[in-house]
């Protein structure tokens, strides 16, 4: 089960900065598992067992992530942003019912 579909534990999202730093106030005290995405970049970045204790601050200092590229990419569909806005209602994928409306926006097919 990856992260992005379980949903038994605690998850906190925060957007990093133009320059990676990033907050995350108010997390439950526990043992976390740290994921980050970047657009552009295929893959993910996960740095596990990362401690937090009540009232107490954590600094997990610079994060250097290198993404593993197995060879050359020689294509690609879409943009690594995790998004496809980029495709004709790309951003309506939870819209039920849009298959109807594939005779009116390729009447030619």
């Amino acid at each position: 089960m990856d992260w992005q579909r379980d949903a038994k534990y605690y998850e906190f999202w925060v957007r990093g900065d133009d320059q990676g730093r990033f907050s995350i106030p108010n997390v439950r005290p526990g043992v976390y598992t740290l994921h980050a995405i970047a657009d552009g970049v295929l893959g993910e970045y996960a740095k596990t067992d990362i401690t937090v204790e009540a009232g107490k601050p954590l600094d997990l200092g610079s994060i250097e992530w290198k993404p593993v590229r197995y060879g050359k990419q020689l294509w690609d569909i879409g943009i690594a942003d995790r998004t496809a806005a980029e495709f004709l209602h790309g951003d309506h994928y939870w819209q039920w019912g849009l298959y109807n409306e594939y005779p009116r926006t390729f009447p030619t097919t």
